[in-house]
């Protein structure tokens, strides 16, 4: 991520995020490279990969299953707003689940620009903007990138932690590093889809460490891991930070299979 990229992703929130996005689609639709055809002019199913390398991704899947998590986080927070008309709830969900459809399966056959022009219409791009001052107007903004690279400095230290004093098999710190790869390839995805993906690979992570903490660590070393565990909980955005302040290990592992639930619902 760019100095540029990370200034302008301060203070953002997850509908604005979602605008940024569709204008880097639109503008990805009409490059043309090598005097090939504009993406815009061909199917779907050819385009989409083509999309997918051009947002940073190694496949289609992986980017639609961003843009997935991205939908979703924009609903919970129209959800949780107050609203005088009940309508204006439905009509922005709409409008949001209908931007985020953009790369569905069932527009494969179609031609690319005529999707995205049904997509990314105006009453539904207006509608979205409407969200992004919602969400300004009454705090709803996403986590910055240099919380996110601190929270990163975090789990690296955890598993460090774990994998240099725990009792801890190879297949089980291959789990772990697998969970924190994911976490760092979520980071790089922060200015196009925001935080919610990285917020996904986070909590396996914590989830994990606190599911396995009574097993691998000695009981005499169980102060520093709590510590880790701790340290862990404090960076998430919601949820469980609370356990940061006193929670003791018995209490974290109660709350293990909580955390996948409460932080993704």
């Amino acid at each position: 991520m760019s100095k540029n990229q990370s200034e302008a992703s301060q203070n953002t929130d997850p509908a604005g995020r979602l605008i940024e996005l569709i204008k880097k689609i639109k503008k990805i639709s009409t490059t043309r490279k090598n005097n090939s055809p504009m993406l815009g002019e061909v199917p779907m199913w050819k385009a989409v990969r083509a999309f997918s390398s051009e947002l940073g991704f190694t496949n289609d899947l992986e980017m639609r299953e961003n843009l997935i998590l991205t939908r979703d986080h924009v609903i919970r927070n129209i959800n949780a707003l107050e609203m005088k008309r009940e309508s204006t709830r439905t009509q922005w969900t709409k409008a949001i689940l209908t931007v985020c459809s953009v790369f569905d399966s069932d527009h494969f056959g179609k031609r690319t620009d005529a999707v995205i022009s049904a997509c990314f219409t105006q009453i539904n791009i207006e509608r979205t903007e409407a969200i992004s001052e919602r969400f300004l107007m009454v705090g709803i903004k996403e986590t910055t990138s240099d919380e996110l690279t601190d929270a990163i400095k975090v789990a690296r230290k955890a598993l460090e932690a774990y994998e240099k004093r725990g009792k801890i098999s190879k297949d089980l710190v291959k789990l772990l590093k697998h969970y924190l790869q994911q976490l760092e390839a979520a980071y790089q995805h922060y200015d196009d889809f925001g935080e919610e993906v990285f917020w996904e690979a986070y909590k396996k992570l914590f989830a994990t460490f606190v599911q396995i903490h009574p097993v691998v660590i000695p009981g005499d070393r169980q102060e520093e891991f709590k510590q880790a565990i701790n340290d862990m909980g404090a960076k998430l955005p919601f949820g469980l930070r609370t356990l940061a302040v006193s929670a003791d290990i018995a209490t974290l592992a109660t709350v293990s299979v909580t955390a996948i639930t409460l932080l993704g619902s």
